[in-house]
């Protein structure tokens, strides 16, 4: 019977996992870099100032929101994504 391996380490951990997973690319970085001196912008605009495709910085997004760094709301003209002011810590 196949399962996660991961289920085998505490909820802790596998929490730590996934933000350190987050953080362990350099464009994430970035993003989180750029967020944190503009605070919130257009979702759409990060792909002007991050140096990749618009379909990248989306997955990359992707990441950083289910590792509850960011939020992204949505608005007109387009999401807005924002860091997370609290998070839990690893």
């Amino acid at each position: 019977m196949a399962y996660n391996k991961s289920e085998l380490f505490s909820t802790e951990l596998q929490t730590c996992s996934t933000l350190f997973k987050a953080l362990g690319h350099p464009a994430r970085l970035a993003i989180l870099e750029y967020l944190a001196e503009t605070k919130t912008c257009i979702t759409g605009d990060l792909a002007d100032e991050i140096p990749l495709g618009r379909t990248t910085v989306n997955q990359h997004l992707k990441e950083l929101k289910d590792a509850g760094l960011i939020q992204v709301q949505p608005k007109e003209p387009g999401p807005v994504t924002a860091l997370i002011p609290k998070m839990s810590g690893c």
